[in-house]
């Protein structure tokens, strides 16, 4: 006997169900596959930037250096939160040109963004004539994984040939801000850089939250200790409400109180500036600080006296640029 069409429109109704539940998750789903694959820095970044003084504008632009990469697959190891040994990858990049070796920059990935999330960042600095390292480490807080990508460098036939094993410097951003801190001071080959640079790094506060800390659950727990680092630190962060806080969150990742502190915390006699851009939260310092990064290293990696200005001097560039605010330097 056929069906009724009461039955055929019943037996429907289950499959409809199904759809208006899965449509929404697997919409969601592609929605986060794809922010996951897009970069944290825009590859044309550089033509986003508002710079406020000559330095800044110099150094916001892509240098004269063609450049080139090369992809490490599986060159390191790290044990992840879930204690599973995973395979790390490390990405070089330099210029094309090979009559002369380059300073080395040794990047520390912030949270949940690995090398393949701002290597915009990375061929901005080679194009300036750098040679720039980053890894796709999970845990970069303790500095282990920046220790050990610096080593491979150092024992790298191919690279060998590329940097100047006398001109290295390190730099990260949020959670990497504190790891460049703990890469400097805990590890031996931390007498390796010349200079430093830290973007949004967390605050002691948040460090130690997060157990992202030395000795902790006693009193003597630390995220890092900046009174054991003597070469030139650049700090730099947002006035946007997850850097600095506010009456919903006022304790910020990076907020100014924090950075004085630590600006306070280094050894007399160690070259020291700090700035915060203005409208500016955590995620953009990362690429909005990068031409006054490039100045710190042309002028402590390279001895140009001209991008110095930007942080040292009688009338330092930071000082007056209307995009930034709570400036502060001392040289040695």
């Amino acid at each position: 006997m056929p069906e009724n069409v009461a039955t055929k429109k019943h037996r429907k109704w289950p499959w409809i169900l199904l759809a208006v539940i899965l449509i929404p998750i697997l919409v969601i789903v592609i929605l986060f596959a794809i922010g996951a694959s897009q970069p944290n820095v825009a590859l044309d970044y550089e033509t986003k930037q508002v710079t406020g003084g000559p330095i800044e504008e110099k150094y916001a632009s892509k240098g004269s250096y063609e450049i080139e990469s090369t992809l490490y697959k599986g060159a390191l190891s790290e044990v992840t939160d879930k204690n599973k040994t995973e395979k790390r990858d490390i990405k070089a990049y330099y210029p094309k040109d090979t009559s002369k070796k380059y300073p080395l920059v040794v990047m520390v990935n912030g949270t949940g963004v690995p090398y393949n999330k701002y290597e915009a960042i990375f061929a901005h600095l080679a194009s300036w004539g750098y040679v720039v390292l980053g890894n796709n480490f999970e845990t970069m807080w303790n500095g282990k994984g920046t220790s050990e990508t610096l080593n491979f460098a150092l024992n790298n036939d191919f690279l060998k040939t590329k940097f100047d094993e006398n001109e290295i410097a390190v730099g990260g951003h949020s959670q990497g801000g504190e790891g460049t801190y703990n890469a400097v001071t805990d590890f031996e080959n931390g007498s390796k850089y010349k200079c430093l640079f830290a973007l949004s790094a967390t605050s002691q506060a948040i460090a130690k939250s997060l157990d992202w800390s030395h000795n902790p659950g006693t009193d003597k727990e630390y995220g890092y200790d900046l009174s054991q680092i003597h070469i030139p630190a650049l700090m730099m962060a947002g006035t946007g409400d997850w850097d600095a806080g506010n009456k919903d969150n006022p304790e910020g990742i990076c907020p100014l109180y924090s950075l004085n502190d630590n600006y306070n915390a280094y050894p007399e006699g160690v070259a020291v500036a700090m700035a915060r851009r203005k409208e500016t939260d955590h995620g953009d310092v990362l690429w909005r600080a990068d031409p006054y990064v490039t100045a710190w290293l042309e002028y402590w990696l390279k001895g140009d006296q001209e991008a110095g200005k930007a942080f040292f001097g009688n009338d330092p560039e930071l000082a007056s640029n209307k995009n930034w605010q709570d400036f502060k330097s001392k040289e040695k």
